[in-house]
């Protein structure tokens, strides 16, 4: 069971090696849920949700708390596993976006894009 805090919400997220048994029983559970956002099972902590895991689960795993109180502030991840806050770096980037194209049977990909210094300084790719 590790601490952590996301939008002044203290949670606890759980950590575990994959095994189907422990993950349909986790899923059974409504007090628990799966976030998309940090990809991991948590549940609002509380002593009473605490004492209510260990006294389900001491059972079927191995509950350890040792990490409950080491609480620290989590990134949500994009789809790509890369932390939020360094992905917003990224959109300082100029967006293209790519169309695929086909012109007298041959295909072509072609870009879309606002206007960007960045993106007219970058040399035009060779034909060879």
């Amino acid at each position: 069971l590790n601490g952590f805090l996301y939008k002044s919400n203290r949670l606890v997220k759980l950590l575990f090696k994959q095994n189907s048994e422990l993950t349909k029983v986790i899923k059974s559970k409504d007090w628990i849920r799966y976030s998309f956002t940090f990809r991991c099972f948590y549940f609002i902590r509380s002593d009473e949700n605490i004492d209510r895991f260990i006294r389900e689960f001491k059972s079927i795993a191995q509950v350890d708390t040792q990490y409950l109180d080491k609480t620290g502030k989590v990134e949500p991840l994009n789809r790509d596993g890369v932390p939020v806050e360094v992905n917003k770096q990224c959109n300082r980037l100029p967006k293209i976006m790519l169309y695929p194209l086909k012109i007298n049977n041959r295909e072509h990909i072609a870009l879309k894009f606002s206007y960007s210094r960045k993106l007219y300084s970058i040399p035009p790719i060779s034909k060879h």
